[in-house]
């Protein structure tokens, strides 16, 4: 299909929160980082897999543009996790990106 001869047509923007853990595997810290597309409020959190959160690791208002935290591979009370797949999820204006990290002990 030629579409040259079409004005106005316009492809929808990607919204996207870019989000990376690195590295993965992790012994025992991954940096965790995103690229927002507008500021607003951030949440950013580890979860194991039967669903229970780990750690919230922010909850707040960031500026647009690129930034990071890293999770250690401790739960919200310091102790060491054990060896295994986690969920990392960030929630930002709208959007939400999850991705797994191995933690390695």
């Amino acid at each position: 299909m030629d579409v040259s001869g079409l004005s106005g047509v316009s492809t929808p923007a990607v919204r996207s929160l870019d989000l990376t853990l690195a590295p993965n595997p992790a012994n025992p810290r991954v940096v965790i980082s995103w690229n927002l597309p507008q500021a607003g409020h951030l949440q950013t959190d580890v979860f194991d897999l039967a669903g229970r959160r780990v750690d919230r690791l922010v909850d707040g208002y960031r500026e647009a543009g690129p930034g990071a935290v890293a999770w250690n591979g401790k739960d919200a009370s310091g102790r060491a996790m054990s060896s295994g797949v986690y969920l990392v999820r960030v929630e930002s204006a709208g959007l939400s990106e999850n991705r797994s990290v191995t933690l390695v002990r």
